[in-house]
């Protein structure tokens, strides 16, 4: 993990991840300057090994100079070494799984925000992310993903923009099992899994921005959403349902489509609005999962050769418009893309610093309804 260990000092996994908790005890001032480690084998009852990973766990900490060794005796805790941020160890690897495609600016909005949050001196960062053509592909990517960090000793934590659900949650708690500090992006843990998060209320934005294009005066309201298995997706097709029934409008089947989660082709959004355009009552407004599908669905719907198509009011979920040229046109909600990449770092970090804590950290962030052309 980048450490500053004599090549000399003979290791293994074990006697590194017992180094590791030594380490930030000493760093934070459990056993003070001076002050006496607990003897080898209360160490080795403690953490579960034996003498002999402790002995070499102890040769790691001494080539740092962390601790001072005499015979006979036992170790002494030497002080703070001169490391900029005392409780973690330069250079550290970090994983960050995310999703999206090249051009997703979301996805990289997050990097620089974690990017913005880790000290350089102190982390590198490598970040992978998925490639496949449908869904389950992709989570098989994840999959061997989640292999590799739970095998890897260079990599103390990753960051995880979550796929899989259900699917891949043995392989998220062996990683953890293996010591690896996890912080869930957007999309939170498997149902039960305590684990630290940071995104936004789904449910309620997709509720208030609904609610809006009612208040607008849309009363016949169509969603498109996408076949993912996350939670962003069903808590805004939620909110969407929260929002008509709230304000006494029926919930019609017939309004909804869903698309494959990857990106689909032109094809599929002339056909979805040719549909809803056929209804014996067409809707005057679309609000799309995200804002990727609320650009192609208004493109589609600006090229029909239905006259009411064109006065579709196309509504998503992002604010990626933000980042493009010439003017913005979606009514959508702002996601704070960059400051939760920076607050899913600073979880990490925290995590880092106190892996033995059993509380875990939800941070939920605002997400404004950004109103454009409404009517």
């Amino acid at each position: 993990m980048g450490r500053s260990i004599a090549s000399a000092v003979p290791t293994s996994p074990s006697a590194t991840r017992v180094a590791e908790r030594l380490r930030e005890r000493i760093l934070e001032g459990e056993f003070g300057p001076g002050g006496r480690l607990p003897a080898e084998r209360a160490l080795a009852i403690e953490y579960g090994v034996s003498r002999t990973i402790v002995r070499m766990a102890l040769d790691i900490l001494e080539a740092e100079g962390c601790l001072e060794r005499g015979v006979g005796c036992r170790p002494v805790a030497a002080g703070v070494p001169a490391i900029p941020d005392a409780g973690l160890v330069a250079r550290r690897n970090i994983a960050v799984w995310i999703t999206g495609e090249p051009d997703d600016v979301g996805a990289y909005s997050v990097l620089q925000g974690v990017q913005a949050a880790l000290n350089p001196d102190q982390f590198r960062v490598l970040v992978a992310s998925p490639r496949g053509r449908d869904l389950q592909e992709l989570i098989r990517c994840e999959a061997a993903f989640l292999v590799r960090l739970a095998e890897d000793a260079d990599v103390a934590g990753a960051i995880l923009w979550y796929l899989g659900g259900e699917q891949n949650r043995e392989l998220l708690e062996k990683a953890r099992q293996g010591g690896k500090a996890l912080v869930f992006l957007d999309r939170r843990p498997p149902v039960g899994m305590k684990a630290d998060f940071v995104g936004i209320d789904n449910r309620r934005a997709a509720r208030q921005l609904v609610a809006r294009l009612i208040t607008a005066g849309h009363t016949r309201i169509a969603h498109v959403t996408n076949n993912e298995i996350a939670c962003t997706v069903a808590d805004r097709r939620q909110g969407y349902e929260d929002a008509l029934q709230e304000s006494g409008l029926t919930y019609d089947p017939a309004l909804v489509r869903v698309a494959p989660f990857q990106k689909s082709g032109e094809d599929q959004y002339h056909q979805f609005v040719g549909e809803l355009m056929q209804l014996p009552q067409p809707p005057t407004a679309i609000f799309a999962v995200n804002d990727y599908m609320a650009l192609c669905l208004r493109a589609a719907a600006d090229a029909s050769t239905v006259p009411a198509a064109k006065q579709l009011l196309v509504a998503g979920f992002d604010d990626l418009e933000r980042w493009r040229p010439g003017p913005a046109t979606l009514t959508t909600v702002r996601q704070p893309f960059e400051r939760i990449g920076v607050a899913s770092a600073d979880l990490l970090l925290e995590r880092l610093r106190h892996p033995q804590s059993d509380e875990y950290t939800s941070v939920i962030m605002d997400a404004p309804v950004i109103m454009r052309n409404a009517s």
